[in-house]
Order: structure tokens, then C-alpha cells, then sequence
């Protein structure tokens, strides 16, 4: 057989270094290089990752305005951040990025807050986690309100209802202690078809997965894994197509919050790529919350905490966190790419998705020859066009600036 043949059939190519011959096909193991078991042959990441622990300080911070003292969620929308209290209050809060002051109050009545402990979105709408369940661990009434963006903004409510229960809960006989129970829950994120889960596990100090339905009725959130973060995690962020999600959390006793960095993971398994905890040091600071823009510059607040021995006001903290994430980042096309779009798309007739620069699919578009991408619609921004061929790049589009 002719040696060309034979070595087109085996499916094995190698690379010679030095006297040695290693073959090309996928290794897998950790391909951060940031990591202390970094493998520099690694061509699959495995989310074997194991990093040193890392303590920063948040110096650039904020008081929340006194209205908002428990706050227990947080977005970025229109520009500004959203947040919420999490216990009675009704009303949605609107306040600055730059500097924490209130801009806006948007009440919500007639929904009754109970235990208010999230807030996500997608493009189209917000969604309101009403699933704290420190109390007794038995609440049957967890609920997720949906809420149109649109008419909110038209100082309306149309709200649907998202009622779960978990498949892997079967005894609803109360807690004989408050903050005694693993299927308390004080964070979620948002995808094209379904609610991602994170509980907030006060016996494991684990978090596990539940995945359930973002449409209205009444679901069972499916269990689909848990990990181990020896603390308790209250809010999540997650960025669509850095595949980049961040929760936040504390330790107890002494309240020393952290957030884990999670990335490079498979699909929505997001614990299948690196996991890397980040230790704030702002001690006794409980953390409940946790947003971004763009997946590297994060807000996080806290709630007012006060006893007999301490008090520390509720503020809001502005981090950087693209640094623990470096290599990564760097090497993703989505933000290597710098294409500015003025023209018509010189290919194929093609599909793309158009997603706005927080992640949030915003639009499928078939784009060819001498045909142009309509931007007199969309606001001012930075957003990312994705073909459905990977052979052809993502595109970044700056319109209107």
C-alpha cells in the first residue's frame, strides 16, 4: 500500500518537537494557563482546572439609596442598574451605575413580594425570583414572575407566572430551624429556552443545578448537577455568548463573600468547564448580588447588615474581574474580532444571529451579496453578528457611535 495511503487512513497526523513525535488528536485537561495544573498539550478543557486561592479588595464603591436596604437582586438594563428588596416591598428600583443614586421607582403591585430573592432577563422580558425558602424549607407556592419589558416601560404590567417545585424535594415537613434546609434558592439565569437554577444550600454549603421552562404554568425544575462551593451562593450573571457565568455568595460564619467565575464550560453545562473563587475582602459584607455589561467590568451589592456588635450600610461595588478570566477572553473570537459593519456582507447567503453586546439575542437575520444589515432600529451599542457557518467570523457592529 502506497505510505501516503496508510497515513491518510490511520486518521493520525503528529507534530515533531525535538526527537519526539506527539500526536495531534484532542488532549484533554486544563487548558488555562492561569491555573497551577495547566497542560500545555491540553487542546480540550476537562474543567479539571485547580487555581490558588486569590483574595481581592473592592475599593470603588458606593451607598444604595435608603429605600434600598435589602437588596437581593440585580441587571443591567437601559443603561442603568435594576434592583429589588427582598422581603414586603413591592417596588422595582432603577439607580445609577456611576455612582448608586436612585433614578427611578417602578411599583409593582398588585404581585405580593414574599421572599423577592432574583432578578434575570432576556431581550424581551424580566423575571422575578419569588423562591427564598430559608424559613422552613417547606414553602409549595416558589414562583418566578415573567415580566414584559415593553409594556413595563409603558408603566404596564403583563406578567406571567412560572410555578416549579423541585423533582428531588419530597418532604415538605417544616425546618425545626430557620437556615437549615438545602432547597432554599437565591439565584438564577436566563436562556433561549429555559430557567437555570442555583440553590443556595445552607446544609452542603453545595449549590445544585435545576433547570426548568421559562414559559407560564407549572414545572418541575429538573436536577442536573451540583457542585461543591463551600458557601452559599445569592445571585447569578450569566453572558450568552462569552459563555461566561458568575455567582456570588458568603461564607458563614464571619460573612466573607466571594464570587466563582465560571467559563470555557460545554454547552449550558456550566460546571463542566473552569471554576475559579475569587475572594472579596470586605468581610461581614453580605453579598446578595451580581451583574455586568459585558462579562468583565461587575456590579455586586449587599444588604444592610446590623447587630449588636456591627453595622454595615447596603452599598454597591464596581470590580473588574476580566483579569482572573485573562487567557480566555483574550483568546475568544467574540472579542478578538474588530470588524466595524458599514457595508453589505460579502458572502453567501447566510443566517445570523444578532445578539446586543450583553448576550441577549435580538434578532435572526439572512444576510448575502450586496445585501445590507438594517440598523435604523436598534439603539446605539456594540453587538455581535454570529453565522450559523463557523467557517465565517464573528462580526462585531458599532452602530451609532
Amino acid at each position: 500500500m502506497n505510505r501516503a495511503i496508510l497515513l491518510r487512513i490511520t486518521f493520525i497526523s503528529y507534530l515533531a518537537i525535538g526527537h519526539h513525535f506527539i500526536s495531534t488528536a484532542q488532549i484533554s485537561g486544563c487548558t488555562d494557563p492561569q491555573a497551577n495544573n495547566f497542560k500545555v498539550l491540553s487542546t480540550k478543557n476537562d474543567g479539571s482546572c485547580i487555581y490558588s486561592e486569590i483574595s481581592i479588595a473592592l475599593n470603588k464603591f458606593f451607598d444604595l439609596p435608603p429605600l434600598v436596604i435589602e437588596t437581593s437582586g440585580l441587571i443591567y438594563w437601559q443603561g442603568s442598574l435594576w434592583t429589588h428588596n427582598d422581603d414586603k416591598d413591592n417596588n422595582l428600583y432603577q439607580i445609577s451605575s456611576n455612582d448608586g443614586s436612585l433614578i427611578a421607582t417602578k411599583d409593582l403591585s398588585p404581585l405580593v413580594n414574599i421572599e423577592w430573592e432574583e432578578i434575570s432577563q432576556d431581550k424581551e422580558y424580566i423575571y422575578l425570583g419569588d423562591f427564598g425558602n430559608n424559613s422552613k424549607g417547606n414553602r409549595k407556592d416558589l414562583k418566578i414572575y415573567k415580566i414584559n419589558k415593553e409594556e413595563l416601560n409603558k408603566n404596564k404590567l403583563l406578567i406571567d407566572t412560572i410555578n416549579f417545585s423541585y423533582e428531588t424535594q419530597i418532604s415538605f415537613e417544616p425546618s425545626q430551624e430557620p437556615n437549615s434546609t438545602d432547597f432554599d434558592c437565591e439565584a438564577f439565569v436566563v436562556s433561549n429556552d429555559h430557567i437555570t437554577l442555583f440553590t443556595k444550600e445552607w446544609l452542603s454549603k453545595s449549590t445544585s443545578m435545576y433547570t426548568l421552562p421559562k414559559t407560564k404554568g407549572t414545572h418541575i425544575a429538573k436536577l442536573s448537577s451540583k457542585f461543591n462551593v463551600n458557601g452559599l451562593i445569592t445571585g447569578a450573571y450569566r453572558h450568552e455568548l462569552l459563555k461566561v457565568v458568575v455567582l456570588c455568595g458568603y461564607n458563614a460564619p464571619f460573612i466573607a463573600p466571594f464570587a466563582y467565575l465560571l467559563f470555557d464550560y460545554s454547552n449550558e453545562d456550566y460546571f463542566s468547564g473552569n471554576k475559579r473563587k475569587i475572594l472579596f475582602n470586605i468581610p461581614f459584607h453580605q453579598v446578595e448580588a451580581i451583574t455586568s455589561n459585558d462579562a468583565k467590568n461587575f456590579y455586586v451589592t449587599n444588604e444592610k447588615l446590623s447587630n449588636s456588635l456591627i453595622t454595615i450600610s447596603s452599598k454597591l461595588f464596581e470590580i473588574n474581574l476580566s483579569s482572573y478570566m485573562r487567557d480566555y477572553l483574550n483568546n475568544n473570537p467574540l472579542l478578538a474580532t474588530e470588524e466595524y459593519i458599514s457595508k453589505g456582507i460579502n458572502e453567501q447567503e447566510t443566517n445570523y444571529k444578532l445578539y446586543n453586546y450583553n448576550g441577549q439575542w435580538v434578532r435572526d437575520i439572512q444576510l448575502g451579496n450586496e445585501q445590507f444589515l438594517n440598523t435604523n432600529e436598534l439603539p446605539k451599542g456594540i453587538y455581535m453578528l454570529i453565522s450559523d457557518n463557523e467557517k465565517i467570523k464573528p462580526k462585531k457592529i458599532h452602530i451609532g457611535e
